[in-house]
C-alpha cells in the first residue's frame, strides 16, 4: 500500500477526558485543606506505627537467625515491613526512613537465604531506622 492510499487514524483517549475534562484540573481548596488536616492528625500517631514496624523487623531478623525452618517467612516479613516503612514515611516527613526502607527492600528482593554478612547489613539498616 502506498502512502497516498493510507489513512492514519488516531484512537480516542477516553481516559484523558475522564482525568481532566476539557479544562485544566481545579482542586477545591477546602478539600485540600481537610486532607492536609487529616494527614496532620495521623502524623501524631505515625511514630508509634513506625516503631511497631521497626520492632517487627527486629523480631523477624531474630527468628531468621535462630530458626532456619522459618527463614523464608522471616525474609518475607522483613521485606513487607521495610516496604511499609518505605511507603509511609515520606508522607510524614521521615525521608531518611523512606530511603533506608528502600535500600532494605532492594537488599531483600529475591532472597531465599541470608548469611552472616547479610544479617549484619540488614541489622545495620534496621538500627539506622
Amino acid at each position: 500500500m502506498s502512502r497516498s492510499n493510507s489513512e492514519i487514524i488516531e484512537p480516542p483517549n477516553p481516559l484523558g477526558k475522564v482525568k481532566s475534562g476539557d479544562r485544566p484540573v481545579r482542586i477545591d481548596p477546602n478539600i485540600l485543606h481537610r486532607a492536609e488536616e487529616a494527614v496532620e492528625e495521623l502524623n501524631d500517631e505515625y511514630s508509634s506505627w513506625a516503631q511497631k514496624d521497626i520492632d517487627g523487623l527486629k523480631a523477624a531478623v531474630a527468628v531468621a537467625a535462630s530458626n532456619p525452618e522459618e527463614l523464608r517467612n522471616a525474609i518475607a516479613e522483613v521485606y513487607k515491613r521495610a516496604l511499609d516503612l518505605k511507603g509511609w514515611d515520606g508522607g510524614f516527613g521521615y525521608v531518611l526512613i523512606t530511603s533506608i526502607g528502600d535500600l532494605l527492600t532492594k537488599i531483600m528482593e529475591g532472597r531465599d537465604a541470608i548469611n552472616n554478612r547479610d544479617f549484619a547489613v540488614i541489622s545495620a539498616h534496621i538500627d539506622a531506622m
